[in-house]
């Protein structure tokens, strides 16, 4: 019942900077999975994540800041599981190399802001988390591996991000970006000097275990998960290469980390992956590598207040008022940057563009609710529609600028507006 974890909000949430796992309302609406395989999708108020088959790869990662873009390397849409833009490899004492997540991991535990995959054997544990910052446009994702066996062992991890971008509505691929590596947080930068993309700057920084090396250009380092990868052949350490501001290519963020684990020893590699202008980057890493973990807390209580603290209802039974905290819970998550605004959108990943049928019909239960919600949607419908009342249908980025499409006669927006 949801009562229970209700009598803990006040101790836990004046601080708000309780640890998440020690938290009962994150808990109480967290779902746990083992041995299903199935899509996943989560995000915050930047970046919204999509995966597939019970995986912890991604897929795809939705950006909304500076404007909507997407890391994808997909051809259609109905077809986007079968591509990946993240790797990880291992490589346990002198077993051989392996890809790490090409199957379904055991078990996760599932928020619409979070998420935990685990999958574990006599000899090792792998442990991946993603979380989401609130005032920041980043995300964590924490891989931790643990030493299951008896003896001491050398494990080698490696960690491949491409980072190459499509561009919102349009879905071009801009495949070709110069790079930078900075010491701090040892974070490779990677840069789009085109306006499509809101000349964008990707980021990874690193706030646990440091790479021994890493690499940046994609060309040479051949195709992730599988035998022409880099890594996979090579017995050398990445090669460090940093591409030309005068000759882009295609980029990557790739890492090799290295540790030495006595038995039930981890290594914990944390990697703080972003979007931003090309003049932001460094102040926003600099600031997240000591303030990380209160950006993930900050944002988990946003999201819990809403679920748990205004407008609650419930029925008596459990699975439907479970159902019902979900559901608020996926209207708060599915909040993202647009233009200078947090708007509602359709889903954690899949677009980033702002729909008003999506943002009305949700309003025809949210007014039961959450009555400053509903004033705050229509507002933002009716000041984008045009001179004559026209409300628009869609609004995002597309190629350089922001566009409006506009709700002809035969819309059935209008009729969503009217009730």
């Amino acid at each position: 019942m949801l009562f229970t974890p209700l009598l803990f909000f006040t101790m836990y949430f004046p601080s708000c900077v309780a640890q998440q796992m020690d938290n009962p309302l994150r808990q109480a609406l967290e779902v746990n999975f083992n041995g299903k395989s199935a899509q996943i999708e989560i995000g915050g108020p930047f970046i919204g994540i999509e995966m597939h088959y019970s995986s912890p790869l991604l897929n795809r990662i939705s950006l909304f800041y500076p404007v909507a873009n997407s890391i994808d390397l997909s051809t259609d849409y109905w077809h986007r599981d079968q591509s990946r833009v993240m790797f990880l490899g291992l490589k346990d004492g002198n077993k051989p190399k392996e890809w790490v997540g090409l199957e379904p991991f055991d078990e996760y535990h599932l928020t619409p802001y979070s998420v935990v995959f685990h999958k574990s054997d006599d000899e090792r544990a792998i442990e991946v988390t993603y979380e989401f910052c609130k005032g920041e446009p980043a995300m964590v994702a924490k891989i931790e591996i643990t030493n299951n066996s008896t003896e001491s062992k050398f494990f080698e991890v490696y960690t491949h991000l491409e980072t190459s971008l499509r561009t919102c509505h349009t879905y071009a691929l801009k495949e070709k970006a110069w790079t930078e590596f900075d010491g701090t947080g040892s974070t490779i930068y990677t840069n789009f000097d085109d306006s499509e993309t809101g000349n964008a700057q990707i980021f990874v920084a690193n706030a646990g275990e440091l790479p021994r090396s890493f690499t940046t250009n994609g060309e040479p380092i051949g195709l992730p998960g599988t035998e022409e990868n880099w890594w996979i052949n090579k017995t050398t350490d990445l090669p460090g290469e940093i591409v030309d501001r005068a000759s882009p290519k295609r980029p990557v963020a790739a890492f090799i980390y290295m540790k030495n684990l006595s038995p039930k020893q981890k290594m914990t590699i944390i990697q703080i992956i972003g979007s931003c202008q090309l003049d932001e980057g460094r102040d926003i890493v600099r600031y997240l590598l000591g303030n990380y973990e209160k950006e993930i807390n900050l944002y988990e209580q946003s999201v819990l207040t809403k679920v748990y603290r205004k407008g609650l209802m419930e029925t008596g039974d459990s699975s439907i008022d479970h159902s019902g905290c979900w559901a608020k819970a996926i209207l708060a998550t599915n909040t993202h940057y647009l233009d200078g605004e947090f708007v509602p959108m359709p889903c954690p990943a899949e677009y980033n563009f702002f729909f008003t049928h999506d943002a009305l019909l949700t309003d025809l239960v949210a007014v039961n609710f959450d009555i400053a919600r509903v004033k705050k949607d229509l507002e933002y419908i009716i000041r984008h529609a045009n001179p004559d009342g026209i409300i628009p249908h869609a609004y995002y980025w597309k190629d350089d600028c922001y566009v409006t499409e506009f709700a002809g006669p035969d819309n059935w927006n209008h009729f969503w507006f009217v009730l």
